[in-house]
């Protein structure tokens, strides 16, 4: 399932997407896609509605943050050769975690709000691995049994408030509308994961979550597309379970860390548009 929450700020409504591209509204099946409902029987429940009967919301209508409840905005730094070069840091050899306040949280096309005195905004493409059931002291090879699904999230931020002013990363990382997440949230069911031996199970999927479609050169793509392949079946329970062996992973609870940076600074008016695809060309 492709599950989405639609409306108007503070008036979310819960929905999904049909294999047309429709919005299909769930308001009278759910009141709402909260924390609880990512626990696999509420998936369950929701896999046997008949979705060709649900009511088509209206193309342009606002999309939200997937789901509600979220406890805790987990982010792994420097997971990005390319992106560790551009800003002279050496690779890590142990994962940089770090946590993004939840109130960065916003729709998937709503406006970044650049706070005042940004004089270096920044995005970055990233996948979002969000949390089904309880994980603490979890091993790789279980890790995945303990996702619900997968998202697309913008992870803007302030380089200048970030690297150039002390202190952590949080008042770089953490401004309001500074984590733009959806447009749905992509159940593990909808994901063909394959192994890190032979790629994706299904080569029919192009875009696993789409938005719009964002320009990149072509040898970036094919590192981007090479370690999406990792992400799923290697690099996903590894950041899972490292994380889980001090703090508990909470239904509902979202990673990000695997991602493209792309050239450039945010500015006034700017639009911005991602795509994360599959390994399959």
């Amino acid at each position: 399932m492709k599950l989405l929450r639609h409306g108007p700020r503070g008036h979310e409504r819960p929905g999904l997407l049909d294999a047309a591209g429709a919005v299909r509204d769930l308001s009278a099946q759910i009141g709402d896609i909260g924390a609880a409902d990512l626990a696999p029987a509420r998936l369950d429940r929701l896999r046997s509605v008949e979705i060709d009967t649900l009511p088509i919301i209206a193309p342009g209508t606002r999309l939200s943050v997937p789901w509600h409840g979220l406890s805790k905005f987990v982010c792994v730094g420097l997971n990005y050769k390319d992106h560790a070069a551009e800003a002279k840091m050496a690779l890590p050899t142990e994962p940089i975690l770090f946590l993004k306040a939840n109130s960065a949280l916003t729709g998937p096309a709503d406006p970044v709000v650049l706070p005042q005195g940004a004089a270096k905004a920044d995005w970055e493409v990233e996948l979002g691995v969000v949390i089904g059931t309880r994980a603490r002291c979890v091993s790789e090879a279980k890790a995945l049994s303990h996702v619900a699904g997968y998202c697309v999230v913008n992870d803007v931020s302030e380089r200048a408030f970030q690297l150039e002013r002390g202190g952590q990363w949080v008042k770089g990382k953490s401004c309001d509308t500074f984590a733009p997440l959806g447009p749905f949230l992509a159940t593990t069911d909808e994901i063909p994961t394959g192994n890190s031996e032979t790629g994706y199970s299904n080569p029919e999927y192009d875009a696993l979550f789409k938005e719009q479609e964002i320009t990149v050169d072509k040898a970036k793509r094919n590192e981007i597309l090479h370690k999406m392949q990792e992400i799923l079946v290697r690099d996903s329970p590894y950041i899972i379970a490292y994380y889980a062996q001090a703090v508990e992973a909470y239904r509902s609870d979202k990673f990000q860390g695997w991602v493209i940076d792309p050239e450039g600074v945010l500015s006034l008016s700017s639009r911005i548009s991602l795509t994360v695809v599959s390994a399959v060309q």
